[in-house]
C-alpha cells in the first residue's frame, strides 16, 4: 500500500516549500526548471537536487539564495511527469538522505 501525502498547507513543511519559492527571483523560476529538464535528459543515473544545484551554479543563467525554492520545481516536474523519483542517496555535503530522480 502506497501513503502518499498531500501537498497543501495543511502540511506545514509544503507551506515553507511554497513560501520560498514564492520569494524566490524570476528569473531564476523561469530558468531552473528548464536547466532540471535538460540535466534529466543527459543523466544516465540518479541525481539528486545537490547534483542540480552544483551543475547549475557553474552556468551564467540567473542565479538564486533561496536553493530551498527549488523543491516546489521537483514537484511540479514530477506532477507533470518529467522527473521520475529514483530512491534517495546521502548528500555529500551534509550526510543527509536526499530524494534523486531521473528522466521520466
Amino acid at each position: 500500500m502506497e501513503t502518499q501525502i498531500a501537498f497543501t498547507y495543511d502540511n506545514p513543511r509544503q507551506s515553507v516549500i511554497d513560501a520560498t519559492h514564492d520569494a524566490a527571483h524570476e528569473a531564476w523560476k523561469e530558468a531552473f526548471p528548464k536547466f532540471v529538464v535538460e540535466f534529466a535528459a543527459k543523466a544516465t543515473e540518479p541525481f539528486s537536487g545537490e547534483d542540480l544545484r552544483l551543475a547549475y551554479e557553474q552556468t551564467d543563467l540567473p542565479q538564486t539564495d533561496k536553493w530551498q525554492a527549488a523543491g516546489k520545481v521537483y514537484q511540479r516536474l514530477v506532477k507533470e511527469r518529467k522527473l521520475h523519483p529514483a530512491g534517495m542517496a546521502r548528500s555529500r555535503r551534509y550526510g543527509n538522505f536526499l530524494q534523486t530522480y531521473l528522466k521520466y
